[in-house]
């Protein structure tokens, strides 16, 4: 165990880490192009790298990983199903107005994600908009892309995010090896604030 969890918050009653791992940048989907894909693809062509990026992650405290999601619409037999099957339900809210629109509805989700990011990749409106929906979500929020798919660097990117989120709310944080993974911790412009926030100096190579 790490000597110092991660910030925490809480989903349906379970405890998280505000830091999320991401999986882009092991599962192949760089968001640059098919070379960077396939280069992913070749390094986590079996289950070792994967343990170690893992290792990598829980060795700081942060034990949430985000996964692949299923494109299934929502419907409330199949959040009852979720229910039914002891499992927490969330929405995967790309849209950012749906968000408001499950909360409006009354919808039995425990959290929602959502792209942000500082630089408004793959946001489908305005920052300042999304920032808004987030802020009035009446459930933790997920973010997602908070680096925009490494067009913006980590100093940059999580600053943001932490500055701007609700300590409720989530960052996911994706890698492509574990000495990224440790470099936001260990470098010596990356420390933690407060109990809530993370500042990230030097950038991950």
């Amino acid at each position: 165990m790490p000597e110092k969890m991660f910030p925490r918050t809480e989903v349906g009653g379970v405890s998280l880490s505000r830091m999320i791992m991401g999986t882009n940048w092991m599962l192949g989907w760089s968001h640059t192009g098919l070379a960077a894909d396939n280069m992913i693809k070749r390094r986590y062509a079996d289950k070792e790298p994967f343990k170690a990026m893992l290792e990598a992650y829980l060795s700081h405290g942060v034990d949430t990983i985000m996964a692949p999601f299923s494109l299934s619409p929502v419907a409330p037999e199949l959040v009852k199903a979720i229910r039914d099957l002891g499992m927490i339900p969330g929405l995967s809210a790309h849209m950012p107005e749906l968000i408001t629109f499950s909360d409006d509805n009354g919808y039995d989700v425990e959290t929602y994600i959502q792209i942000y990011n500082c630089m408004g990749f793959l946001m489908q409106v305005e920052i300042e908009t999304v920032a808004g929906i987030i802020h009035n979500a009446k459930k933790p929020v997920m973010t997602i892309k908070s680096m925009a798919a490494g067009r913006v660097t980590p100093y940059v990117g999580l600053n943001f995010s932490w500055a701007t989120l609700r300590d409720c709310d989530m960052v996911t944080v994706g890698a492509f090896t574990p000495e990224e993974v440790g470099s936001l911790f260990h470098d010596p412009g990356c420390r933690f604030k407060d109990s809530s926030s993370f500042i990230c100096i030097n950038r991950v190579q």
